[in-house]
């Protein structure tokens, strides 16, 4: 994994580097940053794929753990992120973006170990729900986690993700084959990830980001039974 750690305490930084490269034999890509704000302006400079995992302090100047790990998970969700801290107030806080993993300080490299294992896990599943299409001469990689919905019109389609929306020229039907079975097909012209869902009534679809899906009237019976058995719980 490409991993970015993050710490102020300049000393504790150092020794934590050596000390996960003591437990992987140094098989992990690791940057060190001393402060969120680096990091985060760091990761829009690299490439999409650069950063797999954040291991980050709480209490940092400025922009605090905490903060940064909600702006990364709302922008880049397949990162994952450690958070590591003196004080289990933190904890709850923390589990308001889904950490993979808290350590507490001072550190149990056992538990690290059990962390980044962990985090590897989530990660491979992250790249597999990457897909590679090709379209108009170019190649494009899209991350599944970050499409909202996919709406299409003439002979294309416009993929609607979390920082950008994709225009590929191919047909929905054509889409719908190729992405994880947490997209549904809601009207001709739609389909939504159910992941990004917030309400479902009335023969539409509230996204978390706000934005408005119509579910075609024939089918919203059974994208309401699709979606609820998908969720596990009602919306």
């Amino acid at each position: 994994m490409n991993i970015a750690v993050c710490d102020d305490n300049i000393v504790f930084l150092e020794e934590f580097v050596t000390g996960i490269n003591k437990i992987t034999d140094g098989v992990h890509q690791i940057f060190k940053f001393d402060n969120a704000e680096d990091l985060l302006r760091k990761i829009e400079d690299f490439s999409e794929d650069c950063i797999d995992l954040v291991i980050t302090d709480i209490e940092l100047s400025g922009c605090n753990g905490i903060e940064m790990a909600k702006i990364l998970k709302e922008q880049h969700p397949r990162i994952q992120v450690i958070i590591v801290t003196n004080y289990t107030e933190y904890i709850q806080d923390a589990f308001s973006f889904e950490p993979i993993h808290y350590i507490l300080k001072p550190i149990d490299y056992e538990k690290v170990k059990e962390a980044l294992v962990r985090a590897e896990k989530a990660v491979e599943i992250g790249k597999r729900n990457t897909i590679s299409i090709t379209s108009k001469n170019k190649l494009v990689r899209i991350h599944c986690d970050e499409i909202k919905f996919v709406e299409s019109y003439m002979r294309t389609i416009l993929v609607h993700e979390i920082k950008c929306n994709t225009e590929l020229y191919m047909k929905l039907d054509e889409f719908s084959s190729i992405v994880p079975p947490f997209f549904i097909r809601t009207h001709k012209s739609y389909l939504v990830n159910m992941n990004m869902i917030k309400t479902i009534s009335n023969n539409r679809i509230e996204l978390f980001s706000g934005e408005v899906v119509p579910v075609a009237k024939a089918k919203y019976s059974d994208v309401k039974k699709q979606v609820l058995k998908y969720l596990g719980e009602e919306i």
